[in-house]
């Protein structure tokens, strides 16, 4: 059996790509093109014209699907990223043990973000042109400190 290959998986999005004639009233998510079809010399490079000549601005069309604005969502997020709760005993309860201090500490981290449903677990701080960035996963600690 061969190995996982889940970062090669596609997005859902691409079930509404450009498959036959007539698709483009209806969607703006490109077709699937093989190197083998006709017309893949036409969507093999993007590029665009400056100053200096021909700038390429995507390998191929889905790099130009997934640079193009058709996929920004709202920028707007709250996140917990970081709780911490300490608790020091009375130091009555203390007496029995022959210690001064006792602190209990407990700290979560990453413990929720609210942002767009479209972004589809991917972290909202993520910019620019990178790969896909899941949102951190959440983090526990515990901590104890005695002083005698």
């Amino acid at each position: 059996m061969g190995t996982d290959k889940s970062e090669n998986n596609l997005s859902r999005d691409y079930l509404d790509r450009w498959i036959k004639p007539g698709d483009e009233l209806h969607t703006n998510i490109p077709a699937i093109i093989g190197k083998n079809h006709p017309s893949y010399f036409r969507y093999q490079s993007h590029w665009s014209s400056n100053t200096d000549g021909i700038q390429i601005i995507a390998d191929n069309s889905w790099d130009m699907y997934d640079y193009s604005d058709l996929r920004v969502v709202s920028s707007d997020y709250l996140k917990l990223s970081t709780l911490s709760l300490s608790y020091d005993f009375p130091k009555h309860l203390l007496k029995g043990w022959r210690c001064q201090r006792l602190e209990l500490t407990v700290t979560g981290s990453n413990l929720f973000t609210l942002c767009d449903s479209k972004l589809k677990g991917q972290t909202p701080t993520q910019g620019g042109f990178t790969t896909v960035q899941l949102s951190d996963r959440p983090g526990f600690s515990c901590g104890l400190n005695i002083t005698f």
